[in-house]
């Protein structure tokens, strides 16, 4: 691949003893980003939406942010330096300073106006 972006490769354990492959977006891109203001919800808020519920069930999306296909646009600006070449990035990525804000805003667009839904 080609870019004008390289973030360095870092390694993160997992806890069950896997490994993750990230950037560390810390150096290259995240100082560059217009953060992303959108806000996480309160337990509070939760709480109240839940209230007077009969039937509860949590969903959790492995490896969230994974699931989320970033622009073209976007890939190249996310692209992994490892010691042997650059590797273009497909999905949202761990690391990145508005990934939580993003993928919290996606969610709640799409359960909007399910009622009893709430996600966190």
């Amino acid at each position: 691949e080609n870019s004008e972006w390289a973030t360095p490769v870092v390694v993160v354990m997992k806890p069950n003893n896997k490994i993750r492959l990230c950037g560390d977006y810390r150096l290259t891109l995240n100082p560059v980003l217009e953060k992303v203001v959108y806000p996480l919800p309160r337990i509070e808020y939760i709480f109240e939406q839940l209230r007077g519920g009969k039937q509860f069930s949590k969903i959790d999306l492995s490896d969230a942010y994974q699931q989320v296909r970033l622009s073209p646009e976007s890939q190249k600006l996310v692209t992994i330096s490892t010691h042997k070449e650059l590797f273009k990035v497909t999905r949202l990525p761990f690391g990145i300073c508005n990934a939580p804000a993003l993928f919290q805003k996606l969610m709640d667009n799409l359960i909007a106006g399910i009622p009893g839904v709430v996600c966190f």
